[in-house]
C-alpha cells in the first residue's frame, strides 16, 4: 500500500519481487511515512496465511528522535520463527 507521494517507490520496490503476487492498493494512514506492506504466504498443502503484523511498514520517527531526516525504519511485527516454521511444513 502506498500514499499519492510514495507510489513510484512501491512500483520500483513492487518490480524487483519476481515469482510473487504484488497487490497494491492506496494507503490511507498517515503513520506508515506513505508506505506499508503485508507479507503472505501459500504452503504446499494449501495453508495460507499473514504471518506479517498488519502493521509493517515505513515510519519517520527514528527521524524525528535524532533529527535525522535520512533516517527512515522500516519496522515489522513478523516473527522470523514462526516463518521458518511455517516453510519448513
Amino acid at each position: 500500500m502506498a500514499t499519492t507521494g510514495s507510489a513510484g517507490l512501491a512500483d520500483r520496490l513492487a518490480e524487483t519481487l519476481r515469482g510473487v503476487t504484488v497487490t497494491r492498493a492506496v494507503l490511507e494512514h498517515p503513520y506508515y511515512g506513505g508506505l506499508r506492506f503485508m507479507i503472505g504466504f501459500a504452503s504446499p498443502d494449501a495453508e495460507s496465511g499473514h504471518p506479517a503484523d498488519r502493521r509493517t511498514g515505513r515510519s519517520n520517527w527514528l527521524a524525528k528522535l535524532t533529527s535525522n531526516r535520512r533516517l527512515v525504519l522500516v519496522a515489522s511485527g513478523m516473527g522470523a520463527q514462526l516463518m521458518a516454521e511455517l516453510c519448513r511444513r
